[in-house]
């Protein structure tokens, strides 16, 4: 029984798929064992998992009849896991070889954590740095927090507990999420379970074409949607619309009409962070900085909306309840504030 499970799970992958294997079997922590799901690959992935399965014996490789998508996958690996730890890997990105180590000696140190991510460094198509780096939040708070508005947990960083991860699809909650079955686990899974995440990027993230068709994209949103519909129900008691939920969450992307769904968007933000205030054990600083998250998203809502009737003074109304010390800094500041950017 190995300390680690690797998971990864391949589609049509070729491209990149031997630098990601590779970035895992170069790992300083070496007590790990290495799931590879090839999810009915019609390029070359077959032989290329078959080549690496045949050289390494850490490797298991689980072939799929066909092509039955990232849920079923996930649950059909799973089966094979024995570490006391699972971590996520993408076929097209590259852990650095430190990662395994780091993030064991993170979740050994802290019990009460059951998944931890890292930062990650962006690479384009060759492989090259972009520039650009992401460094989510660290505070588990905080986290579960911003977790109702984007997904703070970024997949192939991950590492999480057997025990934890081994609930992933119960009741096939994720099978029919091809796009955001992970956001949709460590929602579902939000209220109970803390996660955290290590600052230092410890994955080239690769972003290329293959990952931003539109057909994808929509889907994502869809399925994004759905997940947020059922974490905001379990927190606040009752169902919030989709054209409600719509106006905030995607509120860069998406321009709604209706004066009274932006009101009750803007009205669904305060009482998101009420409802969490009243269910999580925070410190001072913890519930300033997620009251500070939520003042900001209102004030992205009056920014855009801001012309319609009544949006300005709703909002203004609810900052109040938040902080009339930030509103009155904003009045002074002749109160601006563009639309955040979305991740």
């Amino acid at each position: 029984m190995a300390e680690i499970s690797a998971l990864m799970c391949v589609y049509n992958g070729e491209k990149y798929l031997s630098q990601s294997i590779d970035s895992i079997l170069g790992q300083s922590f070496s007590d790990f064992e290495f799931i590879l799901v090839n999810d009915g690959s019609t390029d070359r992935s077959s032989d290329i998992l078959s080549e690496y399965a045949q050289e390494d014996n850490r490797i298991i490789l689980v072939n799929n009849r066909e092509n039955v998508g990232i849920a079923a996958s996930v649950t059909n690996g799973l089966q094979y896991c024995t570490g006391k730890y699972i971590a996520r890997m993408d076929q097209d990105d590259i852990a650095l070889p430190e990662r395994f180590n780091v993030q064991h000696q993170y979740l050994e140190a802290h019990p009460e954590i059951d998944a931890v991510g890292t930062g990650l460094i962006f690479i384009d198509k060759n492989g090259m740095p972009t520039g650009k780096r992401h460094i989510s939040p660290t505070d588990p708070m905080i986290i579960r927090l911003e977790m109702y508005y984007h997904c703070v947990l970024h997949n192939p960083s991950v590492m999480m507990r057997s025990v934890y991860y081994q609930l992933y699809n119960e009741r096939q909650s994720e099978m029919d999420f091809m796009a955001a079955d992970d956001y949709s686990f460590w929602l579902r899974k939000n209220t109970h379970h803390l996660y955290a995440n290590i600052a230092e990027p410890y994955l080239y993230y690769r972003v290329h074409q293959g990952q931003t068709s539109s057909s994808r994209y929509q889907r994502q949103r869809s399925e994004t949607l759905r997940s947020a519909q059922m974490a905001y129900s379990d927190l606040l008691g009752y169902m919030i619309p989709f054209n409600v939920i719509e106006s905030f969450y995607y509120v860069n992307h998406v321009e709604v009409e209706s004066p009274k769904s932006v009101k009750e968007g803007i009205q669904t933000i305060y009482r998101i962070q009420r409802a969490f205030e009243d269910k999580n054990p925070l410190n001072p600083a913890q519930k300033t900085e997620t009251r500070k998250y939520s003042y900001e998203k209102i004030k992205s809502m009056i920014a855009k909306y801001q012309n319609m009737p009544g949006v300005r003074m709703k909002g203004l109304l609810l900052l109040l309840r938040l902080s009339p010390a930030w509103v009155l800094q904003d009045v002074l500041g002749k109160f601006r504030s563009k639309p955040e950017a979305e991740t």
